[in-house]
């Protein structure tokens, strides 16, 4: 998923790990593990993304076949209008997860601004 790109669904990670990049893609902000979920910011308050995703991958690692740990995510789709439909149905989860969504992007955007700041990203993109 592109940063800037809307969100159609919310991706339920099953395997490996999903990296979170910055908006320009320099840096990876976080690691979202097995069993995590994303796009359901996007989904409450039907914004694009903020972040891109990608499959996680271990340049140190000594697997060096296509389609080792490191290039395969296996993650459950579940379209947008479905989710908040089930999510309305059950208010105190609704609620939970909208509060969990914006406090994990806020927590992404000030490493995304500490990053930036840190490395003079702002000089060096002008």
């Amino acid at each position: 998923m592109k940063a800037g790109k809307p969100v159609d669904c919310i991706y339920f990670n099953y395997t490996n790990k999903i990296n979170v990049l910055d908006e320009r893609e320099i840096f990876v902000l976080s690691e979202l593990p097995e069993g995590s979920w994303l796009g359901d910011f996007n989904a409450f308050l039907g914004v694009n993304s903020a972040f891109t995703y990608v499959a996680h991958y271990d340049p140190h690692s000594n697997k060096d076949s296509v389609g080792d740990e490191n290039e395969r995510i296996m993650v459950f789709q579940c379209p947008v209008e479905r989710f908040m439909t089930i999510c309305k149905d059950y208010p105190q989860s609704y609620e939970w997860m909208a509060k969990r969504s914006l406090m994990r992007r806020n927590y992404f955007l000030k490493i995304q601004m500490k990053l930036y700041k840190r490395h003079e990203v702002d000089k060096i993109w002008a």
